[in-house]
């Protein structure tokens, strides 16, 4: 719905489809298109997971999963003998950082069923908090291995780190460094970062 103007009766609001006519590009099959769009930004990716994501129903998924077989590849995922699919383009070893900030509520655990492959389980009740809260994250070796918060002021900001274990000096020099370009981005002068 969108706003129509005012009139005799008051605010007038009427469906987009009336107001702007606009082509209709909606696939004819839309479950495949919609587990390519998927399998390209959180691939490789489960069946399972793809139902978790959208709310469908692992059956209905695997008929799309069937419907794409000949658009994605099968991905052998070490130690897991569950079926992974992929429909993104290659990601070079090398290019995935030893350590990685992310954000409260990031796809990476809200996007997947099975959290294991990055969480491990008896980390889970850090990571999600009471009130529906998920924590902002460190990934260190593309596993969670700590959650960090932030205090911010005028001119600098400080970053509290809720570690899941030891973790080495030399790895906290890149845990450091990894904050530099947020506090860059949050327009601060200096930043700090301590261990709870």
């Amino acid at each position: 719905m969108i706003f129509a103007g005012t009139g005799n009766q008051g605010v007038r609001f009427t469906l987009t489809s009336n107001w702007i006519k606009i082509a209709d590009t909606r696939p004819a099959d839309p479950l495949p298109e919609l587990i390519l769009r998927y399998l390209r930004g959180y691939g490789p990716a489960t069946v399972a997971d793809f139902a978790y994501w959208t709310g469908l129903t692992v059956g209905y998924c695997k008929g799309g999963f069937k419907r794409v077989e000949d658009r994605v590849c099968k991905i052998d995922v070490p130690g897991s003998s569950k079926v992974y699919y992929d429909a993104s383009s290659s990601v070079e070893e090398a290019a995935i950082p030893k350590v990685a900030i992310l954000a409260k509520f990031d796809a990476l655990v809200l996007g997947y069923r099975d959290k294991t492959r990055v969480l491990a389980e008896a980390d889970r009740t850090r990571v999600f908090r009471p009130a529906a809260q998920v924590e902002a994250l460190i990934l260190i070796d593309s596993r969670i291995r700590a959650t960090w918060r932030l205090k911010a002021s005028t001119h600098d900001i400080h970053f509290s780190i809720e570690a899941f274990g030891r973790i080495p000096k030399a790895t906290r020099n890149h845990v450091e460094d990894a904050f530099g370009p947020l506090a860059v981005f949050l327009q601060r002068d200096t930043y700090s970062v301590s261990y709870a």
